[in-house]
């Protein structure tokens, strides 16, 4: 996503409060990118047939969702929240 870290904070802020609008806007913005990456590391992985990229990325994006809204607080910067979600996906 391309916004600067003080709209990214609050976007964040937003999916901490529970703001449905606001997860909205983060799923969108993440999952595109994520679930193309997942598709490649599966594909190089070989696992393409066991495993949905589609499943994968909704695994990562829940479960960010939730360490969010037990308070995790990743950086306020979205390429670094990208490589962490990216990371998950991968593992």
């Amino acid at each position: 996503p391309r916004m600067d870290d003080p709209a990214f904070a609050r976007l964040l802020d937003g999916v901490r409060a529970r703001d449905p609008q606001a997860a909205v806007t983060f799923v969108r913005a993440y999952r595109p990118g994520l679930e193309r990456y997942a598709a490649a590391v599966l594909r190089r992985a070989g696992a393409r047939g066991r495993f949905d990229p589609e499943d994968v990325c909704q695994a990562v994006l829940l479960a960010f969702l939730g360490w969010l809204d037990r308070g995790g607080r990743p950086a306020n910067d979205p390429e670094k929240v990208g490589r962490l979600l990216r990371r998950s996906a991968r593992n």
